[in-house]
Formats: C-alpha cells, sequence, structure tokens
C-alpha cells in the first residue's frame, strides 16, 4: 500500500509539472505561430532552421521534454498500478502529446492550417487528461486515506 501511495503522490506532482509546462507551450506556441516566418521545406531542414529561431527551438525542445514527462508519468502509474481508468487517462495524455509535436512538425514542414488546428485540439485533449486525471487521482487519494 504504501508503495501505492508513493507512486500516486509521485504521479500528482508529475500531472502538476504537466499542467504547468502545457502552459509554457502554449505561449510558446502561439508566439512560434505568430513569428516564425521560414519556408515550408522537409522536417529536418525545419529542425535545422529552427536554431535561429530561439522560441521556436524552445517550443519543440519543451514538447519532447513534456512527452517524456508524460510517458514517465504513464510508466509510474503502471508501476504503482493505479487504477485502470487512471492508466487510461494517462496513456491519451501521452499519445496525445505525442502526436501534438508531430502534428506541429508537419505543420512548420507544410504550413497547412489543417497540422496547426490538429496542433492545438490534441493540446487541449492533453490539458483535458491531465485534468481529468488529476481529479480521479485526487478521488483515489482521498478514498485510500478513509
Amino acid at each position: 500500500m504504501n508503495h501505492h501511495g508513493s507512486g500516486s503522490s509521485k504521479v500528482a506532482l508529475l500531472l502538476t509539472l504537466m499542467t504547468a509546462l502545457l502552459g509554457i507551450q502554449f505561449v510558446a506556441g502561439m508566439y512560434a505561430n505568430s513569428f516564425y516566418g521560414s519556408e515550408s521545406g522537409s522536417i529536418l531542414t525545419v529542425l535545422a532552421q529552427s536554431a535561429h529561431y530561439p522560441v521556436l527551438a524552445f517550443h519543440i525542445l519543451l514538447g519532447g521534454f513534456t512527452f517524456i514527462v508524460s510517458f514517465y508519468t504513464f510508466i509510474l502509474g503502471v508501476a504503482a498500478r493505479l487504477r485502470k481508468s487512471l492508466m487510461i487517462l494517462l496513456g491519451l495524455n501521452s499519445i496525445c502529446i505525442l502526436t501534438a509535436g508531430i502534428s506541429g512538425l508537419l505543420y512548420l514542414s507544410t504550413r497547412s492550417a489543417l497540422y496547426t488546428f490538429s496542433m492545438a485540439m490534441l493540446w487541449l485533449l492533453a490539458f483535458g487528461f491531465i485534468g481529468f486525471s488529476q481529479t480521479l487521482l485526487r478521488s483515489s487519494m482521498s478514498k485510500a486515506k478513509s
């Protein structure tokens, strides 16, 4: 039981961290979307050009870091044997963050509005899954205390 409680508190902390990371990611993404002006091209070319745009480079790196944190949170939840419904939410969160990143890279290489729209929608879903996960986790933790 102690292992489960320890895992729950770590997951709760990581969910709070992801909320902050997604907030920062949103602001950096809006700035990058507004002011990044390179031509479309291959994803590798776009990534290389992002070095000339610090906010875009930060946005890309932060997206990668946010995915790593989300996936680690999912793995930690599996190891702590958290409720299946919570694990589904954590897994969907990781998938949304990864897919938003892929959409972002596709947007940068094609400049297609479809990809910037999907990136935004996936960000919203990830944010929602984090919120639902926090609510479910708090409920589980309060039941475990009583």
